[in-house]
């Protein structure tokens, strides 16, 4: 579980694309991936405690590799549910997604750029993530006043 959530939180990446990630994928402190819902390449590097977490599991690691990857992400959508109920937390494995998109986008991070690390549309991530972020809003709004 706790690698399963570490690359969660620290890649932004798809609960299914976290499912179906084998060893295979990472190299270097990096992970390497074509991801299942858009096939846009995500190269992302990890944090070193990251990848000791996943040095520990198998090939397969996240996914025995028995089943659907269907049936696997919804195991661990309800194995997330039952953690975050536990710790009074709200929420669905997606905010580790949006969370992820959100903070690099207030580091200074271009919409481009955190489309090309989520393996998104620069018109995604802006339709679902920079309206949370004051800077950027702030940043838009001196745009529309500088043409007043």
């Amino acid at each position: 579980m706790r690698a399963f959530v570490l690359l969660l939180l620290h890649t932004g990446m798809r609960i299914r694309d976290v499912t179906c990630l084998t060893k295979d994928k990472i190299s270097d402190g990096r992970v390497l991936l074509r991801t299942a819902k858009t096939g846009q390449a995500v190269h992302l590097p990890l944090p070193d405690y990251v990848v000791a977490a996943l040095d520990e599991l198998p090939d397969l690691m996240i996914w025995s590799g028995l089943g659907t990857p269907k049936s696997a992400v919804a195991a661990w959508e309800r194995s997330l549910k039952t953690l975050f109920k536990l710790a009074g937390v709200k929420g669905k494995a997606h905010m580790f997604r949006d969370s992820m998109a959100v903070k690099l986008l207030l580091n200074g991070v271009s919409v481009e750029d955190v489309a090309a690390i989520l393996g998104n549309s620069a018109r995604i991530v802006e339709k679902h993530y920079s309206p949370w972020v004051k800077v950027w809003q702030e940043k838009l709004e001196g745009a529309v006043r500088a043409t007043f």
